[in-house]
């Protein structure tokens, strides 16, 4: 559909000028996963699972050894997509991610942003991976936070990949990246994800060279960024739209949070309704301590 699997790890690697860095190094491998009707423990946070996202992050932790400290670069890599001014119509839900209080953490002398990079090599390089696994299309990285679509099946499944994948991000985050973090005396991560589902436009806006990106055009990616003004301390907000694709059992785990600024519901004066999801997968049981 036009729409480039990104890998921002490449132009991190390319700075560095130490080549870039290959996918399976940083994302190891995760088998597609299939989507949760009901708000119960989603396929991809088993033990299984869980165990393997911290081998993906120990291992990603051995190869920062070898791209840290920073070296100076030469050239800053560009991407061809779509050709320039064209566009593709689709409809998909979007998440935006952004890490709560990013700017709070230091960032002024060499150590501090070689330690920068480490929290998002090992944060953002396994929300890639959750992306990925649900079915979701990596759009671009924002430095503190990304912005995917999920675009496959009905408007239903799109939005329950995307909520599936937001549930599983908190999960891998509370239970592999945070606690490891917090041992390697770097700050823990809390983040807010906004999810909206609609009509998008996707457009290759710019001019030749290397001065072009993708844009996201519509209401549907804006209402999911202005979704997260309303968790500034981390969480799940859906738009009204995405909350009634879910199923009624899902729609049980939200509570309302008001309005969002700005927007109205279609053909209505009423105030667009924002939604909170509560529901946090449990900690999984290993199944040999089920039997004693």
């Amino acid at each position: 559909m036009g729409i480039k699997d990104n890998n921002p790890w490449e132009s991190i690697g390319g700075l560095m000028g130490s080549g870039p860095l290959s996918r399976l190094a940083l994302y190891g491998s995760m088998a597609s996963v299939p989507i949760t009707p009901k708000p119960d423990q989603p396929s991809a946070t088993t033990y299984s699972q869980i165990r393997q996202a911290e081998e993906r992050f120990e291992k990603r932790l051995l190869k920062l050894r070898d791209v840290l400290p920073i070296r100076s670069g030469r050239v800053v890599p560009s991407d061809d997509d779509l050709p320039i001014g064209d566009a593709r119509r689709l409809r998909l839900a979007v998440l935006f991610l952004d890490i709560c209080r990013f700017s709070k953490i230091p960032n002024y002398d060499d150590n501090d942003q070689d330690q920068v990079l480490k929290i998002l090599n090992l944060f953002m390089a396994e929300m890639l991976q959750v992306v990925r696994a649900h079915g979701g299309d990596f759009e671009k990285n924002t430095g503190d936070g990304l912005m995917a679509y999920f675009k496959d099946g009905s408007e239903n499944q799109c939005a329950q990949r995307a909520v599936d994948a937001a549930v599983t991000m908190h999960c891998y985050d509370d239970q592999v990246i945070s606690p490891r973090l917090k041992a390697l005396g770097l700050p823990e991560i809390r983040f807010r994800v906004g999810i909206e589902t609609g009509l998008v436009t996707i457009a290759n806006v710019g001019v030749r060279g290397d001065h072009h990106s993708l844009v996201a055009i519509g209401n549907v990616p804006n209402i999911a960024c202005k979704l997260m003004n309303l968790i500034p301390n981390g969480g799940i907000a859906l738009g009204n739209y995405t909350r009634y694709l879910l199923s009624d059992d899902w729609q049980k785990e939200t509570g309302l949070i008001g309005p969002l600024p700005g927007y109205v519901l279609w053909g209505t004066d009423t105030p667009y309704p924002a939604w909170e999801v509560k529901y946090r997968a449990p900690a999984p049981v290993h199944w040999a301590l089920g039997l004693s």
